[in-house]
């Protein structure tokens, strides 16, 4: 979430003799300046998960988050490691609102679908103590994904910057499948048990996941734009088009 997939809130406002041809300039005058800045993010939205070099705009796939912890009490501990998450690039914009001094930015949209191969780490003790390490696969479709984003003005130098100063994503996962390697037949007890696990605390799991997605995204936003814009304010965001 995917800015660089989300640095198309402002790619398309470079200076035009500066920017590749299939990018559009947006005027902050622009009356349908939204609008502009939708249009120019579904021209690139294939070429944002490669990177884009001449943005500055880095490779964004996978995204990585070393370790979720879900469980962690004495019976119990679960957790998935060495996330890499791919799937940020093939998305539907529902709405952009942008405000009248185009600092703060509210974006709307669905992920079609994302995938995320990770390694778990089980360790349940019961009545037969059970523990692995093994891979694990989750997928999930139409991920509702909503994004806040504020600028900052400052003056340095004489000169005006802008910069990111702040983040929000809110994900809302409905449903998720997930399959186990399988490949070694002496995992299959453990298998059975973890999927009994993850089926009667389904609402929990996302509970736990949710959060650590969300930080993931937005310090991805941050990253990515503040890449692009710093000290480029007058390329970035000229008033006219």
């Amino acid at each position: 979430m995917f800015t660089t997939l989300f640095a198309f809130m402002l790619v398309t406002v470079y200076a035009a003799e500066e920017i590749p041809s299939y990018i559009h300039v947006c005027g902050r005058n622009n009356p349908n300046y939204s609008q502009c800045i939708v249009n120019n993010t579904n021209n690139i939205k294939n070429k944002i998960c490669m990177g884009i070099p001449e943005l500055n705009v880095a490779p964004i796939e996978p995204m990585n988050i070393d370790e979720i912890v879900i469980y962690n009490i004495d019976n119990l501990k679960l957790s998935v490691k060495k996330s890499k998450i791919r799937g940020f690039c093939d998305f539907i914009i529902n709405s952009l609102q942008v405000s009248s001094d185009k600092l703060h930015f509210d974006l709307d949209l669905i992920l079609k679908h994302l995938d995320m191969e990770s390694v778990y780490d089980f360790d349940i003790r019961i009545l037969v103590p059970l523990a692995n390490k093994g891979l694990i696969h989750v997928s999930t479709d139409n991920l509702e994904m909503k994004i806040t984003v504020d600028f900052k003005e400052e003056i340095k130098n004489g000169k005006t910057e802008i910069y990111v100063s702040k983040v929000k994503t809110i994900l809302n996962i409905k449903m998720f499948k997930y399959k186990f390697d399988d490949s070694e037949k002496d995992l299959v007890q453990l298998h059975e048990a973890l999927t009994n696990i993850i089926n009667e605390n389904e609402k929990d799991i996302f509970i736990k996941v949710k959060p650590a997605l969300e930080e993931a995204v937005s310090k991805l936003v941050i990253t990515v734009i503040n890449n692009v814009v710093r000290n480029r304010f007058e390329q970035l965001f000229p008033n006219e088009a």
